[in-house]
């Protein structure tokens, strides 16, 4: 589990600290480039913040085109590879709770199932 926090921005009335919570659930390869599946937790709501946080951990969005090296594998996709598999909304009457199937796991060889259920696990019971 990897916590990233960045520090306080200045600008602007609704700067502050961002927090994202990023567990990684695997390493493969797409369109010949190594690439890692990471699962997020943001636990603030920043602009950008999770292209943000996994940029400056080295580990840009596959198909950003904003954050990402211009000359890297990075750019190897047509399409930004983030993906809302999972949504909690609080509201007045009870948590709402969205989600679509994720569509990385073709991608990904070996074991996914397993980290998969383990990191959702670690993730809903982490506080931090």
């Amino acid at each position: 589990r990897m916590r990233l926090v960045t520090s306080t921005s200045r600008f602007g009335k609704h700067g502050g600290p961002a927090v994202t919570v990023a567990y990684c659930l695997a390493n493969t390869v797409y369109n010949g480039h190594p690439v890692c599946v990471f699962l997020l937790r943001p636990r603030t709501g920043r602009r950008h913040q999770l292209r943000l946080h996994l940029k400056s951990a080295g580990h840009p969005i596959v198909g950003d085109a904003t954050y990402s090296e211009k000359d890297a594998g990075q750019r190897c996709a047509d399409r930004m590879m983030l993906h809302a598999w999972r949504l909690e909304l609080p509201m007045s009457t009870g948590t709402r709770v969205f989600g679509t199937p994720e569509p990385f796991s073709a991608y990904v060889q070996g074991g996914w199932p397993d980290k998969l259920e383990v990191a959702m696990q670690e993730a809903a019971h982490y506080s931090g």
